[in-house]
Order: structure tokens, then C-alpha cells, then sequence
């Protein structure tokens, strides 16, 4: 996120620099990641970068994707994990 967008010079005019505030150091893209896979308010972090650079849309999309995937796999894990444990010591 920071080498594509943050480091876009035309993105950095949009919004009052929003793309700099939101992706313009790893400390911050991570955030902005986070952010993004919680799905809290991304559309109002994306909507503008990718009126500007459609092509974008990709990156969001995938991302939201993988994160997603990767956090219902994670949800489910712990839960199966303490399902078993509980059935564990239920015997």
C-alpha cells in the first residue's frame, strides 16, 4: 500500500492529502489496513483513490478478500480449538 498509493504523487492532491495521511508510512498503512479489514468506514478511505486511479480497486478488493478469508479462518480455528478442548475435558 505504501510503494503503490502513498507513494503516488497525483493521489497526494486529493482530499487534502489523504492518501499521504492514510498510506504515506507503513505505521500508518498498517493502520489503514486494519481499518480496512474490519470493513470500518473503507469505503470512505478507498472511494476517493479510486475515483482517481480505477485500477486500484484491485488492490482494495483483493485485499478485503484475503483479509476476510483469513480472518473468518482464524475466527474458526480458535472456536474449534476450544470446542475440542472443552469436549476434552468433559470425558
Amino acid at each position: 500500500g505504501v510503494e503503490l498509493i502513498g507513494k503516488d504523487i497525483s493521489l497526494r492532491e486529493i482530499e487534502g492529502g489523504m492518501s499521504d495521511r492514510t498510506f504515506g508510512t507503513i505505521p500508518r498503512a498498517m493502520l489503514t489496513l486494519l481499518q480496512i479489514t474490519t470493513l470500518d468506514s473503507w469505503s470512505a478511505l478507498a472511494r476517493p483513490i479510486m475515483e482517481e486511479r480505477p485500477h486500484y480497486a484491485i488492490f482494495f478488493l483483493t485485499f478485503i478478500c484475503v483479509s476476510a478469508v483469513a480472518l473468518m479462518n482464524l475466527i474458526t480455528a480458535v472456536i474449534v480449538e476450544k470446542s475440542l478442548h472443552d469436549a476434552h475435558n468433559d470425558r
